[in-house]
Parts: structure tokens; sequence; C-alpha cells
């Protein structure tokens, strides 16, 4: 199970379902905005949001490396998620709270994207 951090800049990764062990994924520098919203792919790639940073990154988390980096043209990106028929379309959400619109005209906007990888299917928890 992954969590993102956004106070520790950190995303973590938790054995499931004991939760006891806890290890970091990857340590986002503020450089590059702060890890929110997360989602991961088939192959069990993350893609995260970063918000005050203008994109969503994938990450391998077995090695924390970033092996794809999607730029939008607004500063508060918040979530993405895989949707459509075959879940190879990513929706990627914004915000435009304590945003110059006449600088970023698109914040707040909900993008979707044509990716060349597919979500999963949602996990149930049943515990």
């Amino acid at each position: 199970m992954y969590y993102c951090d956004t106070a520790t800049q950190k995303v973590v990764s938790y054995d499931f379902p004991a939760m006891k062990k806890k290890t970091t994924v990857i340590e986002i520098p503020k450089s590059m905005g702060s890890p929110d919203g997360m989602c991961i792919d088939y192959e069990g790639l993350l893609w995260i949001a970063l918000w005050g940073g203008g994109s969503v990154i994938r990450v391998n988390p077995s090695n924390g490396r970033i092996v794809h980096k999607i730029d939008l043209p607004v500063s508060k990106v918040s979530c993405p998620a895989f949707a459509g028929e075959n879940l190879d379309e990513l929706v990627i959400t914004s915000a435009s709270v304590d945003t110059d619109l006449k600088k970023e005209p698109l914040a707040g906007c909900t993008f979707v994207l044509k990716v060349n990888t597919k979500g999963r299917r949602p996990y149930v928890c049943t515990i």
C-alpha cells in the first residue's frame, strides 16, 4: 500500500495487510512541488501529482526512479486517475485556489491524456 505524505515530501509504502513495515519510496525535492494525489498502473508504477510543481511523475517504486514526467499548463496539480473503457486515459485534476487566472487560465481544469500504459481495476478491501 502506498501513501503520499505531502507534509514530509515523501511517498511511502507499507506491507499490506500487516501495515508494520514502512519504507520510503521517493522523497520529492521541494523544487519539484509536493506529492499530492496518486494512482498506480498495471505495471505497478506510481503516477504522482506534484502540487505547486505543475506536473505528474511516473515513479518506479522498487528503486524510486522517475521514469516519466508530464508537464501541465497549471501549477497546482492535484490528482491523477486512470479512466476510459481500457483504463488507458490519465485524468488529471488541478486547482485554482490562490492562483492568478490571468497567468494560469486553465487552473482548476481537468485534463485527459492518452497514455502508453493502463491503470489497474480498483482493489476492494474486505478487511
